[in-house]
């Protein structure tokens, strides 16, 4: 799930009540702040599959990584080879 500033991750089941039931508090997320009102949030996947990785458009540039999915607990990340391709300044693009 993301925000225009976190993105979270939420790990478990088998039903919604007991996956989100974990984080009532203080849930783990990953926090880019920045200046957009929106956000947008993309997987991709080979049909049929899960996702393997994924976009995040967030204030200071597109945040990407790729999913590695195994015996994680609560409060683990999914989240591998990840990084953060700024936008280009102003003065850079003018």
């Amino acid at each position: 799930a993301a925000t225009p500033t976190r993105y979270y991750q939420f790990i478990g089941g088998p039903n919604f009540e007991t996956l989100f039931g974990t984080y009532t508090t203080n849930p783990a997320f990953i926090e880019l702040p920045g200046e957009l009102d929106y956000t947008e949030l993309h997987f991709y996947y080979n049909y049929p599959g899960r996702a393997k990785s994924f976009v995040w458009l967030t204030g200071p540039g597109i945040y990407s990584g790729n999913f590695s999915f195994g015996s994680q607990n609560s409060g683990d990340s999914v989240i591998v080879d990840y990084k953060l391709l700024p936008y280009p300044s102003r003065a850079a693009s003018a």
